[in-house]
């Protein structure tokens, strides 16, 4: 029988190296949410939302990981080494590099996609900024194993067999819990039992009617790429998060543990819509503007320019949720909300979890995920919904990951990062 979830808020700067083994979601969401805190943990070791910026903030401990796109070169980085500046960046303030404008990296260049797709314009119509970041033990397993480039991919030998196959594949390390797993088992939180985790972040440059104690904030160089270097765009800005991602690798689920988390003010629901209940503010949403002169959840109209801003003709992107938040996500947000009322990370709420059901069968690779669509609404914008093969699924969409050669990759994209040639490193000098 499963067990009770966790029912205490404990903030602790260690993340989780599993989750209470009752399987159930509210202990996977409670996972996230330990996740959470700790991820956003100050970095100079303070205790969370005790941080000298607005609203206790600080920088968090994930802005030491490595950005993914440096780190796939032929000389990666040593870690916590600062990727290199590309000419058009050099001579401003320090601040995050920050060139990707859509999910994928190359959005931009990218004729045909097989879905809705685009780049996601805010409220000031700003376009919004995204980052891949991965932790040390994931950096390691890259570098370690020479993945970085397609040759080393090509060299590479599995010996690992993980529970979900029958041969020797990539694998990740994961996380793991020491003894007997068993019901009303505690978190494990011992430092050093981290796996690998990658995160997908997304921000919005900070507008006048944007208030700082209400965003995790950060100094970024927001970087264009020109056809020409010499048309290369890059203005220092203050971002705010808006949209997190993160992977999990936990040892007793090799499709890994999938949560998603927003600003609580980037869209209403579509069902608050229908009613005529959705009252601004909101990130990405215009309360004013009608279905038929804003449609909602509608890629913008090309041509696509980070450059040139904000976006011509005045156009913002009208978005909603499509799949409203259940009321046990309400509960289970109120309650890590609590303690960290009066910072900014009480504007954060966990979208979802999404989990294996049947993590060691060997005839689904994915495990039968639940829930089975888990979309964010500033990274999954175009393909929220219910339809399967074509709404967003964390688990079922990583499933397809490659590396450069076309080998299965344990449900990460980047290492396919090897095979291209995109900025930071193109018009680096």
């Amino acid at each position: 029988m499963p067990c009770d979830a966790p029912t205490s808020q404990k903030m602790n700067p260690a993340l989780p190296a599993t989750m209470t083994p009752s399987l159930i979601q509210e202990s996977f969401d409670t996972f996230s949410w330990q996740s959470f805190i700790a991820l956003n943990w100050p970095a100079d070791g303070t205790a969370i939302g005790q941080g000298k910026g607005y609203g206790g903030d600080a920088p968090a401990v994930w802005q030491g990981w490595m950005d993914a796109f440096a780190l796939m070169t032929a000389n990666p980085p040593a870690w916590g080494a600062s990727p290199p500046l590309p000419a058009a960046c050099k001579g401003l303030p320090a601040g995050t590099l920050l060139s990707m404008v859509g999910k994928t990296p190359d959005l931009l260049t990218a004729s045909t996609q097989p879905f809705d797709t685009g780049p996601l314009i805010d409220q000031n119509g700003r376009y919004t900024r995204f980052q891949i970041l991965v932790n040390k033990p994931m950096y390691d397993f890259i570098v370690g194993n020479r993945l970085t480039t397609k040759e080393g991919q090509a060299a590479y030998k599995p010996t690992a067999t993980p529970p979900n196959s029958t041969v020797p594949t990539m694998t990740f390390p994961g996380s793991f819990q020491t003894g007997p797993i068993t019901a009303g088992t505690p978190v494990a939180t011992a430092p050093g039992y981290d796996g690998a985790v990658m995160l997908k972040l997304a921000y919005k440059v900070m507008g006048p009617n944007d208030d700082p104690a209400r965003f995790h904030t950060l100094k970024a160089l927001v970087y264009t790429a020109g056809a020409t270097p010499e048309q290369d765009s890059c203005v220092a800005e203050t971002v705010g998060l808006v949209g997190l991602h993160v992977g999990n690798k936990v040892q007793r689920f090799p499709q890994w543990v999938w949560s998603t988390f927003e600003h609580i003010r980037n869209a209403p629901e579509q069902a608050q819509v229908d009613a005529g209940a959705a009252k601004g503010p909101y990130n990405y949403y215009n309360a004013a503007c009608t279905a038929k002169d804003c449609p909602p959840n509608q890629p913008p109209p090309r041509p696509w320019n980070p450059a040139v801003q904000p976006f011509p003709g005045g156009y913002k992107t009208q978005v909603t949720r499509i799949i409203a938040l259940a009321d046990a996500y309400k509960t289970i947000n109120a309650k890590w909300q609590a303690p960290l009322a009066g910072t900014v990370w009480a504007n954060y709420e966990l979208i979802g979890t999404q989990w294996p059901t049947q993590p060691d069968n060997q005839g689904s690779p994915t495990g039968y995920p639940f829930p089975l669509f888990l979309a964010n609404t500033t990274m999954e914008t175009y393909t929220q919904g219910t339809v399967p093969q074509s709404s967003s699924t964390c688990i079922g969409c990583h499933n397809n990951a490659v590396d450069s050669a076309g080998h299965p990759s344990d449900f990460t994209y980047i290492l396919s990062l090897a095979a291209k040639k995109i900025f930071p490193a193109a018009h680096a000098p």
